[in-house]
């Protein structure tokens, strides 16, 4: 890689950490790492709204959609489990957008990846 591409590259990641979004996000994980039952229940949560989100197949389970929906639900009860996903949904989207943004640059056709980026 260009010494002035890894330059810049480190002027973003830096960015990043500097971030509002960052910074959110590291506060509130830490009571979630704090605690080990916390931290196994929002693991669990986010895997399985991974897997669900993410299933090869379209096949839209009712059952399983409720029951995540309510489990959803219950966790962001917890005030320190709702801000965690919250700064996390947060640095998500950032990403997202800074990779998309780096993406258009380039003469990469994503066009028709929309649905899934």
């Amino acid at each position: 890689m260009e010494t002035e591409v890894k330059e810049r590259l480190e002027a973003l990641l830096n960015a990043i950490r500097q971030s509002p979004e960052y910074r959110e996000f590291e506060e509130a994980r830490k009571p979630v790492n704090a605690d080990p039952d916390l931290r196994r229940k929002v693991d669990a949560f986010r895997r399985k709204s991974f897997l669900f989100q993410n299933a090869d197949t379209q096949v839209d389970v009712p059952a399983d959609r409720n029951e995540l929906f309510l489990e959803r639900m219950e966790l962001r009860e917890n005030e320190e489990i709702n801000r965690y996903l919250e700064a996390e949904l947060a640095m998500c989207r950032m990403l997202r957008s800074i990779a998309l943004d780096v993406l258009n640059v380039t003469d990469i056709e994503i066009d028709g990846l929309g649905d899934i980026l």
